[in-house]
């Protein structure tokens, strides 16, 4: 197997006889992409795909791999994955997908044929004057019938011996069960299968891969439904942003529980450290594997979903596939620092969170009116007032008049901001349209690990360390684990709110256990502890102690605009009186954060760890981020 990082335009292959033979490529997102090519004594040719008017096309191979894998080249390039029959101008779409000039076809969006072609916000081809997006199954009847052929019921085998963006498995170990389920749309590109007219049907993906050693312990059942009619049935819990951070852990947490889970995502959170060049601290594998492991492990299905909730059309489908009695809502960019980047990122954060929440705020209006919404807000919305922050409302007095009215949020970036309109759009819509929500304002989040997570290294959550996506305890901890001083921004004073992700999963799951009234807008502010940045560094310090590590803290320039001294005191009671147990910052639970970050420190690219976004430097001049 070819690793996507590798492919160039000179691939080397026997060349002593002409001969077909499979060529396999897997993608950063760990995708199989499958060609025929025939080797030729100098170069390698691509295999067109036939149809009924005309015979097989034959294309040179002069091409590159975007950041799904997929090729791209000059003006006459077969592009299988973007079912382009020929083109002129061909490059490169944000997605890494293929788009040209004036006669190119996107088998992926349906549309035939037109002219000025333009680009919508994914880079997916739509017609100038000629013709509507059309999703239908056009000419290519045997094509579209190889691609699904093969994005479906394709036999994955894993060598040892490939270099793959996903990890693989430990050798030793006993096989997977060899299938997992997931759900394919009538709209081709949104779900990753070309279908076209045909109903919604559910497709298994099965995969020879390396045994398993541990079994999951049994669990009891919590994620039900019950009336006085029916018997009880588990509630269906959709997930969106399903392989981030605190998503994944969420889901599998869920499932763990009984309930019935589907991960929507569109997977541009991996895309996000490829853009950047950083990685994070634990090798995670790719989404697919990740749900063969755990339907391996306990015999529990997680349906997915792989597709933009922007698009409202895969989202609706999805909605109305699934039919989730509850959303858990992850599917935002999650990091002020990116928001701050560039005038791009900080329009593509507003447009996604924004509007990826609208969308889902009318999906559940038009589809699954009674679904209770789970949205994860932030507690960065309240910002560092000088008095005591309530969980969502403030009752005050004002020329004797008196009200409960939403609490003042003072937004500290243009991520914090985007939270504030998902606020605003979800308290309208339950008092408008009844729909039944709960805002939950989390601090911030540390930790990796969960009883779901260690249950087979294939479930390993991710780890951020970076001066972009890292939080500041898990920054602390990579800091120490390899030498690098504690980078403490400013004066140190900022004080927020933590919670171990533990409690992150356990709070989600007492908000759908419990969920809000029809109408009813519930704000609760999700953390446990209060702890300023000196005190974390502190904290850090001494558990770095006790393991033989010299940990020294340096204050370096605030690259944000915030208070480096300030009151901050926050209300978090609603949660523990719903039944909350919090694990709280402990010497132990550190000693485990370090030697991990001990274990792993190999991985780390200390180019990284310091600040490279300013808040006051932001311009319109799209800006990468090197090393």
């Amino acid at each position: 197997m070819l690793d996507g990082y590798a492919i160039t335009k000179n691939i080397k292959l026997p060349t002593s006889c002409s001969c077909l033979l499979p060529f396999i490529v897997r993608d950063h997102f760990g995708f199989i992409h499958s060609r025929a090519v025939q080797v030729q004594p100098a170069h390698v040719k691509l295999l067109g795909w036939s149809n009924e008017k005309r015979g097989w096309v034959t294309v040179e191979i002069e091409f590159e791999i975007g950041f799904l894998g997929l090729g791209y080249g000059g003006d006459r390039l077969v592009f299988w994955w973007c079912g382009s029959s020929y083109g002129s101008r061909c490059g490169l779409n944000r997605l890494g997908l293929g788009y040209g000039g004036d006669w190119l076809v996107f088998r992926w969006c349906g549309s035939g044929y037109g002219s000025r072609r333009c680009l919508n916000r994914l880079g997916l081809g739509y017609d100038g004057d000629r013709n509507p997006i059309k999703v239908c199954v056009y000419w290519w009847k045997e094509a579209i019938e190889m691609a699904h052929l093969l994005s479906t019921s394709c036999s994955i085998k894993l060598s040892s011996g490939c270099k793959c963006y996903s990890k693989p498995l430990n050798q030793g170990l006993e096989a997977f069960p060899t299938s997992f389920t997931l759900q394919a749309s009538k709209y081709p590109f949104r779900s990753l299968v070309s279908q076209g007219q045909k109903p919604l049907r559910n497709y298994t993906v099965r995969a020879t891969t390396l045994p398993i050693s541990k079994e999951a312990p049994p669990q009891p059942s919590f994620g039900t439904l019950q009336t006085s009619n029916e018997p009880s049935k588990p509630q269906r819990v959709m997930v969106i942003g399903g392989d981030g951070y605190c998503g994944w852990a969420t889901a599998l947490h869920l499932s763990n529980r009984g309930y019935e889970v589907a991960i929507v995502d569109s997977l541009i959170r991996r895309l996000f450290d490829h853009q950047l060049g950083i990685d994070s601290l634990t090798p995670i594998s790719s989404i697919q594997n990740r749900l063969r492991c755990w339907k391996s492990l306990t015999g529990k299905s997680i349906e997915l979903y792989i597709g933009d909730i922007c698009d409202f059309e895969f989202l609706s489908e999805t909605f109305q596939s699934f039919e989730p009695d509850a959303v858990v809502h992850f599917g935002e960019q999650r990091s002020a620092p990116y928001s701050m980047i560039d005038r791009s990122r900080a329009v593509f954060t507003q447009n996604n969170n924004v509007i990826g929440t609208l969308n889902v705020l009318f999906a559940i209006k038009e589809f699954r009116e009674q679904c209770h919404l789970v949205k994860l807000g932030t507690m960065g919305e309240y910002g560092t007032p000088n008095i005591d922050i309530e969980e969502g409302y403030i009752t005050i007095t004002h020329n004797g008049r008196t009200d409960t009215l939403p609490y003042p949020k003072q937004a500290s970036s243009f991520y914090h901001l985007s939270k504030v309109h998902d606020s605003n759009n979800i308290a309208f819509t339950c008092k408008a349209w009844g729909i039944r929500a709960t805002d939950l304002n989390q601090g911030v989040v540390y930790g990796m690990r969960t009883d779901e997570t260690e249950m087979h290294e294939e479930l390993c959550n991710r780890f951020d360390y970076d001066g972009v996506f890292g939080t500041a305890l898990n920054r602390f901890c990579v800091q120490a684990a390899v030498g690098h001083p504690l980078t403490v921004y400013g004066k140190g004073g900022q004080t927020r709110g933590y919670l171990d992700i533990r409690d992150t999963v356990q709070c989600v799951e007492l908000a759908i256990a419990k969920p809000a009234q029809p109408g009813e807008f519930r704000v609760f502010n999700q953390f446990t502890e209060q702890f300023s940045v000196n005190e974390l560094a502190t904290l850090v310090t001494k558990a770095g102690e006790k393991l033989g590590l010299n940990v020294q803290t340096i204050h370096v320039p605030n690259p944000r605009v915030e208070a480096e001294e300030h009151y901050y005191n926050a209300k978090h009671t609603k949660l523990v009186e719903l039944g909350l147990e919090p694990h709280l910052l402990s010497d132990s639970l550190l000693d485990s954060l370090l030697n991990y970050t001990i274990k792993h420190k190999d991985r780390v690219d200390t180019k990284q760890i310091m600040p490279s976004v300013s808040w006051r430097k932001i311009g319109v001049k799209p800006r990468t981020i090197t090393a």
